[in-house]
This record gives structure tokens, C-alpha cells and sequence, in this order.
């Protein structure tokens, strides 16, 4: 009797053991079951807003400085109103912010507003009539040019600038994200 049981320890040992490198890779946080990775979603320790995420300028002028504090250097000045920034950490009444072009750094969280504008990343981008490849091109912006985001659908964003209203595709923009829908 003995014998059996330790027999059937060493079996059902043996069966757990084979189970625990599967179920490791089963409830793997990196990978989905496609094998695509899987973003972890992180939230500002702050104000419990997802990062990164993007937001505006609300003064004409906004100082950028090293680190989350008066006491730090200040490196530029941002001179735009409605340039839009993404938000890529928080601390305090700080907020470091990334522009289209990478340079960034600390701002306080004043100068900035949730209100949505996108800046055209490609010369001569089309502004369409509606958000369709085929649709007729209402105008064509310039590079650099800033506007205010009135909605987005996957692909595309309604935006207005300069008296002109009209649809642009993602592709063409910096201020929104790739899957982001704004009503």
C-alpha cells in the first residue's frame, strides 16, 4: 500500500509539474493568444488620466523647463497657442509634455487645456468634403499649419482652420491618436 501511494504522489507531481510551464505561457501579460503584444495602459499618478495623451496650449506662450519645479532652467518657449503637446508624465502641477518634433520637457499644467488641435504633418495635405479617399477636395494646408479638431472617426479627423472646415486623414496629422474617436 505503501508503495502505491508514493506511486501515485510521484504521478500526480508529475502531472502538476507538467502543467505549470503551460500555464505560465497561457496567462502571459506580453502576448495575446495571436501572439501581438498586448500595451499595458498607464495612468497619471496626478490627475488618473491615461498616458500619453494629448492636450493644447491655452496661453500664446508657455515656458518649457527641465524639471517639475520654478527652481529649474528653462530650456525654450512655446509660442503658439492651440499647438497641440502630448502629455507623458505628471508630477504635482507639472506636466512634462512632447511636441510634434520630439523637444519638450516640464510645463505647468495652466498653460495647458484639454481642448483638441492637431497640427498637418505633410505639405499640401487634402482637406476633404468628407472623411473618404474619394471624396472631393474641399482645400489643401500646408505643413505646420494648426487646427482645431472637431471630431474623429478611425481614419479621419474634422478639422477647421482658417475658415475652412473640412475632413483630414490621420495619416497627415500629429495631435490625435492612431485608433483615437472624438465626437
Amino acid at each position: 500500500m505503501r508503495i502505491s501511494i508514493t506511486f501515485s504522489a510521484i504521478v500526480s507531481l508529475a502531472i502538476i509539474a507538467s502543467f505549470i510551464p503551460f500555464q505560465a505561457a497561457a496567462t502571459n501579460n506580453d502576448q495575446s493568444n495571436d501572439g501581438a503584444t498586448i500595451e499595458e495602459v498607464v495612468f497619471g499618478k496626478e490627475t488618473g488620466f491615461k498616458l500619453p495623451r494629448f492636450v493644447s496650449m491655452k496661453a500664446k506662450k508657455g515656458r518649457v523647463r527641465r524639471g517639475p519645479d520654478y527652481s529649474h532652467r528653462i530650456d525654450w518657449e512655446f509660442t503658439q497657442r492651440g499647438l497641440p503637446l502630448m502629455i507623458i508624465d505628471e508630477e504635482d502641477i507639472w506636466r512634462k509634455v512632447q511636441s510634434v518634433d520630439g523637444s519638450g520637457g516640464w510645463m505647468h499644467r495652466v498653460l495647458l487645456s484639454g481642448e483638441r488641435f492637431i497640427i498637418v504633418t505633410n505639405d499640401m495635405a487634402e482637406l476633404k468634403i468628407s472623411p473618404k479617399k474619394s471624396s472631393s477636395i474641399r482645400a489643401r494646408t500646408h505643413k505646420d499649419v494648426i487646427a482645431r479638431v472637431l471630431r474623429c472617426s478611425l481614419n479621419w479627423c474634422q478639422i477647421k482652420t482658417k475658415g475652412y472646415k473640412g475632413w483630414i486623414h490621420k495619416s497627415d496629422i500629429w495631435g490625435v491618436e492612431e485608433d483615437e474617436i472624438l465626437e
